[in-house]
């Protein structure tokens, strides 16, 4: 499949854009394009509340799934080893299931 307005392969990295759109949703309550053109979604032209009081890392993780181009957009391993390495970070202990794939 190809995305018809920057001719890219539309990959697995689609469901790493959704999990960003999904993460921005729960913490904000709307969607990040909720109000915004095509051509603002394709360029991922959204911003973050400035009253919000979450931690900076988890913005940032945000942003990185949020990355226009897919072809510089992580991959869902990637995205795994980002929260892995959050929530070692923050003394949060997961029951992780190893070698799932």
């Amino acid at each position: 499949m190809c995305d018809p307005y920057q001719k890219l392969i539309v990959s697995e990295k689609v469901d790493v854009w959704m999990l960003g759109c999904i993460l921005y949703t729960m913490c904000f309550y709307k969607h990040p394009f909720q109000e915004m053109s095509k051509l603002s979604i394709v360029n991922a032209a959204y911003s973050f509340p400035k009253d919000h009081n979450y931690a900076p890392k988890l913005i940032e993780i945000i942003r990185l799934l949020l990355t226009p181009n897919p072809t510089t957009r992580p991959t869902i391993f990637d995205v795994a080893k980002i929260f892995d390495n959050y929530f070692e970070l923050t003394n949060i202990k997961l029951n992780v299931i190893k070698n799932f794939f």
